[in-house]
């Protein structure tokens, strides 16, 4: 776990858990411990941690700040691209 956040709410845990508009706190419905990778880090590894604790988002850290959250489907999109570049050869 690296970076300054402190907390993540998953879509899926507001659509379960928040009975009415604000009556449920973040800190009551977020995904705790925060998993992050390293900005210098593969793709293959950003799927081995997004497989592995079967997570959709992963923000990404650089000198212990986050600088951006990669997907599932970014990942996916960028691979599909990225075999249609190389058929095309």
């Amino acid at each position: 776990m690296h970076g300054r956040m402190i907390l993540s709410f998953c879509q899926a845990g507001i659509v379960h858990n928040v009975v009415g508009p604000f009556k449920v706190k973040l800190k009551d419905i977020m995904s705790a411990p925060i998993i992050t990778i390293d900005a210098d880090k593969s793709v293959d590894e950003a799927m081995a941690i997004l497989n592995k604790y079967k997570i959709n988002r992963l923000p990404v850290v650089h000198d212990s700040s986050i600088i951006g959250i990669v997907t599932t489907g970014i990942i996916m999109s960028n691979v599909s691209i990225e075999k249609h570049a190389e058929t095309e050869f």
